[in-house]
């Protein structure tokens, strides 16, 4: 399980009642969302906006700033976040900052900090049968990937693969097993030669990203600790893209028979005469 440092919230921050919403809490490398903010589920009133009307923002992935913008007359704002398509898979921290502009009162002013919000990147579930190609009655293995959960405190997700009507069910070691695969091993190929299919599903617990606001707890006191996750996490499923297997006859060897006659000795090939140069004698 791969999740980054949770950023740590500031008791004493009265926006910290306000929360980084995130268009999106799942995505794969190279793709983008939209960072904004919400008040929902905590009380109103004249310091709960929020940010500062016109504050410049600042948006962190794991303390990195990685995006900015600028709110509203509302103290509302919308940056887009660019992933990087080389990213690691993993879980990620993204919260915003707010820095009001300056004033006669308050020339330097501290950034307001959001509550954080998890990201997750991650790619497409692959699953894939070796070998492809086999004979009737052969064995061969499936390997795929995990989906993950969305916290490392739920469940950890399970794969269900079905070959000819039979399923096999795998849990992961951990809820959010990043870059890890599973291998179910010594399936049988039919007897039959055809082309057959290998599907399956993932499935993982997500939770609702809502988070209720304490009545019993002045809003003076308002930190980290007075929010809790709204109970009800659900299943999801994720289809595997389809494996398939190939099983094709044995290749038949025919053997040729070939029959020999008696061996007759062949004479060495006549070699011609050379040709022989006088030498001439002289007499006296």
């Amino acid at each position: 399980m791969r999740h980054r440092a949770l950023f740590v919230v500031p008791v004493l921050l009265i926006a910290a009642a306000c929360n980084t919403t995130l268009s999106t809490d799942r995505v794969a490398p190279g793709g983008s969302l939209v960072v904004s903010t919400s008040s929902a589920g905590f009380p109103t009133g004249p310091n709960t906006q929020p940010c500062p009307p016109g504050s410049d923002v600042a948006v962190f992935v794991d303390g990195e700033e990685v995006a900015s913008g600028t709110a509203d007359g509302t103290g509302a704002f919308q940056i887009d976040l660019d992933v990087p398509g080389d990213v690691e898979e993993a879980s990620y921290t993204v919260h915003a900052e707010c820095t009001p502009q300056p004033s006669e009162g308050n020339p330097e002013p501290l950034p307001v900090v959001l509550n954080p919000a998890d990201l997750i990147v991650f790619g497409e579930l692959t699953m894939a049968a070796a070998p492809q190609e086999l004979a009737p009655g052969e064995t061969f293995d499936v390997e795929g990937s995990w989906c993950v959960s969305d916290t490392g405190s739920t469940t950890p997700p399970e794969a269900d693969i079905t070959f000819e009507g039979e399923t096999e069910n795998i849990v992961a070691p951990d809820p959010q097993p990043f870059g890890e695969t599973w291998v179910l091993e010594g399936l049988v190929a039919p007897t039959e030669p055809g082309t057959y299919e290998v599907t399956g599903i993932c499935s993982y617990e997500d939770l609702p990203s809502s988070f209720p606001f304490p009545p019993e707890i002045p809003f003076g006191e308002i930190g980290p600790q007075a929010i809790e996750p709204v109970e009800g996490a659900t299943a999801v499923e994720l289809d595997y893209p389809v494996a398939t297997i190939t099983v094709v006859e044995p290749t038949t060897t025919t053997e040729t028979t070939t029959t020999s006659g008696p061996t007759t000795t062949s004479a060495p090939p006549a070699v011609a005469p050379r040709a022989v140069a006088a030498t001439p004698t002289y007499t006296g």
